[in-house]
């Protein structure tokens, strides 16, 4: 009997071995994405980001600049991020606060 709880032993082991193989990997992170909407009528000069809370200068987003009726998905590049639109005049087109990477966001400007 000693020998077949052996045998045993190794058939178990061989299987946990075949389904630990068979396990798939975890799915990717994908990239936080924020979307931005310009349904104004006029373009926009850019967007600009502040990491939450922040007091500092705004920065703006490469690439943020915005033709009417266009859209623009951007990385956030803080994980709590304000937003402020202008357009190319310099005037605010509007402002978000407090936008987080880990869930969906879109900004439709009117």
């Amino acid at each position: 009997m000693a020998r077949h709880t052996g045998v045993n032993r190794i058939l178990i082991a061989a299987a946990i071995s075949v389904l630990a193989g068979c396990a798939s990997a975890p799915a990717p992170v994908a990239t936080p994405e924020a979307m931005v909407v310009n349904k104004t009528g006029k373009a926009l000069g850019s967007v600009q980001y502040q990491p939450c809370g922040a007091n500092g200068e705004w920065a703006p987003l490469a690439g943020s600049a915005l033709a009417a009726g266009a859209s623009l998905r951007l990385t956030l590049p803080a994980a709590c991020t304000d937003l402020n639109a202008y357009y190319a005049d310099g005037k605010l087109a509007g402002q978000q606060r407090g936008v987080k990477r880990e869930f969906p966001f879109e900004w439709a400007l009117y």
